[in-house]
């Protein structure tokens, strides 16, 4: 603030910067969908491990492709992801006998929540009886009448609640309200009027089901209901998005690809797409004119933001005594981009004998040179394996990355630069909002978009030897005209030259003859 200047001297103003800072956002954020153990239902929750998914979903789960996939995804070198649990028909567990009136329910449904085994009598006062399998819950007297002690249990996990309400007023010690703010496996919830003095022991737990296999319908669900894959517009940002088959001998319908691929495209973001079982009979028989991209339905619009990937992948399955178990690669490949992305930047190309996949033990099918010669020309990435480097990914096309389409975003890095820029600019550039539209804010706006795209430039994001070369910020007069300014519209063109990658790299070799004596 100005400083009142009465008396000779010297006088220190603290002025703010002149230019807004501009901060990358994150590039590798990968969105989940399927179905797990269990885990909220039909909301977009954040994880950073593949602890946080056992943890909040339950793990691996026989016959449940997510936990897999998003397991290979951390294998992998993923770091934040975020996964959207469906389970149509599922009924959460409830408690067999009602103490006090109290219903106690399982926190999310499926048959998780259900009692495995019969809990036996305690074999002596003050030392109970070892808890059930699966969820279970056990009352025991508080240290006053009023008051119990609660044990909640599942498979050797335990909650315990020391005097605890089972009734009366609401407080912070009323079993209702305690479960809620700080259970992670059991709802209570009261009656109108309290029941007569509980029984101690233990309760069990029954009528959870998981509910039933996903539809197309389910995958996709509703825009203004916020359900399906439209929960992802509900999230603040996400990169990636995966969708693994329902079970490991099924394929996601052409209908939820297409869907999928126009949500990817609104909110800037990028689809991988897992290949039909097909595709693999048709490269064994080497019947190459059966793959097209055609089969997924996908608008040409939204090809850009998606890529497809074969053949499916193939490793030990830790729950079936390690027999084998092939499945969908889009975990897999989000990892690589993930990890690609931290190593080099999102403008190096996820593929290479530096993308290995890693926790796979082989592939579906074996690609020859001339397959995916026939292949990567019609946008379709191959996954290969070679003595010297192991499995690999060995493609960086687009859904629009056909030859004979000519398109500008061919390749996935040059793609998602421009997303990443977009996106960056997008959330950077709110400051300008509401500020007089002239010479200074665009001249504040040149500075800012600059400095971000030279920081850029530094870190090998374009080419060109120069930053002109590199990239351009024009806003000025000719980008805003009066027109715009009346209409309270500020334009401005960034433009950039990005890094295609060297997928055809040609050595020419001449003999160097000596001259005569």
């Amino acid at each position: 603030m100005p400083l009142p200047i009465k008396i000779p001297g010297v006088y220190i103003n603290e002025l703010t910067g002149l230019t807004h800072t501009i901060t990358g956002v994150a590039t590798s954020i990968t969105a989940f969908i399927g179905r797990a153990a269990f885990g909220p239902v039909n909301t977009a929750t954040p994880i950073a491990s593949f602890s946080d998914f056992t943890r909040l979903f339950g793990g691996l789960k026989p016959g449940l492709p997510l936990g897999y996939a998003v397991n290979d995804f951390y294998v992998n070198g993923g770091g934040q992801a975020i996964v959207i649990r469906l389970a149509p028909g599922a009924i959460a567990s409830v408690a067999t006998t009602q103490p006090f009136g109290v219903t106690f329910s399982a926190i999310t449904p499926g048959t998780w929540g259900n009692t495995l085994s019969t809990p036996t009598p305690d074999p002596s006062p003050g030392h109970p009886a070892t808890a059930p399998t699966g969820l279970s819950l056990r009352i025991d007297p508080g240290t006053t009448p009023t008051t119990f002690h609660v044990t909640i249990s599942l498979n050797g996990s335990t909650e315990s609640y020391q005097d605890v309400l089972l009734a009366g007023a609401a407080s912070s010690t009323r079993i209702d309200i305690l479960l809620a703010r700080q259970s992670q496996l059991v709802h209570a919830s009261l009656p109108p009027v309290a029941s007569p003095t509980p029984s101690t022991g233990w309760l069990t737990f029954a009528g959870g089901l998981d509910g039933t296999p996903l539809t197309s319908k389910d995958i996709i669900g509703d825009a203004s209901a916020h359900t399906g894959i439209y929960q992802l517009n509900q999230v603040g940002l996400f990169n990636t998005l995966c969708i693994p088959p329902d079970t490991f001998d099924t394929d996601i319908d052409p209908t939820v690809w297409a869907a999928a691929a126009d949500l990817c495209q609104q909110n800037r973001a990028m689809l991988i797409v897992d290949p039909p079982i097909a595709w693999s009979a048709a490269l064994e028989a080497d019947t190459l004119n059966a793959i097209s991209l055609n089969h997924f339905g996908i608008a040409a619009a939204s090809a850009q933001n998606a890529a497809v990937y074969l053949p499916r992948i193939v490793s030990p399955d830790p729950l079936a005594a390690n027999a084998t178990l092939t499945r969908a690669p889009s975990g897999a490949i989000a990892g690589v981009w993930a990890q690609t992305d931290t190593q080099r930047g999102v403008w190096k190309s996820p593929a290479g004998v530096t993308a290995p996949l890693l926790g796979v033990t082989g592939l579906e099918s074996v690609l020859t040179d001339a397959q995916n010669g026939v292949l990567n020309p019609l946008g379709i990435n191959c996954l290969r394996t070679f003595s010297a480097y192991g499995t690999v990914v060995w493609g960086a096309r687009t859904m629009a990355g056909a030859d004979t389409l000519g398109d500008t975003y061919q390749y996935i890095p040059v793609r998602r630069l421009a997303l990443f820029l977009e996106t960056s600019l997008f959330e950077g550039l709110k400051w300008a909002v509401f500020e007089p539209n002239g010479e200074p804010l665009w001249a504040e706006l040149r500075l800012s978009i600059g400095s971000f795209l030279q920081t850029l430039f530094t870190q090998g994001a374009f080419q060109g030897s120069t930053p002109t070369q590199a990239y351009f910020v024009k806003c000025d007069a000719e980008t805003t005209t009066q027109t715009d300014i009346d209409n309270g519209v500020v334009k401005f063109t960034v433009g950039f030259a990005p890094l295609r990658p060297a997928e055809f790299v040609i050595l020419q070799i001449q003999q160097a003859v000596s001259p005569p004596a």
